[in-house]
């Protein structure tokens, strides 16, 4: 296989990954958690220089690396309180119930997006 290295819009890439994330579910909830991921994400260019395959990206992220916790949800406290300590980021030093990386919160909700 061979590479192509092109330029696209920071608003066409996150288009390209919000459709990926619309082709598993229809949750607006889900939906929102994981736009405002993947817009830190293009803004702070961590797909810049790289290989970017949505499908793959969305794909491991919705089906094996990311969970929405939700409030009664096992774990959700501990993340919570985790977060109230330090907001986003890493948590996997802290008793967040195996959970490595808290990435979004909706503060509407109370749902999170967290990372294994």
């Amino acid at each position: 296989m061979s590479y192509v290295n092109c330029k696209i819009s920071s608003d066409y890439l996150y288009d390209l990954l919000m459709e990926r994330v619309r082709f598993w579910t229809d949750d607006r909830d889900v939906i929102a958690l994981f736009g405002m991921m993947y817009e830190r994400y293009v803004e702070d260019g961590y797909f810049d220089g790289g290989e970017f395959d949505p499908m793959q990206i969305v794909d491991n992220d919705y089906a094996n690396w990311c969970s929405v916790l939700s409030k009664g949800d096992a774990g959700y406290d501990k993340v919570k309180a985790v977060y109230d300590k330090q907001g986003f980021g890493d948590c996997s030093c802290e008793d967040a119930d195996g959970w490595s990386f808290i990435e979004e919160y909706n503060e509407a909700n109370g749902d999170f997006l967290v990372r294994q």
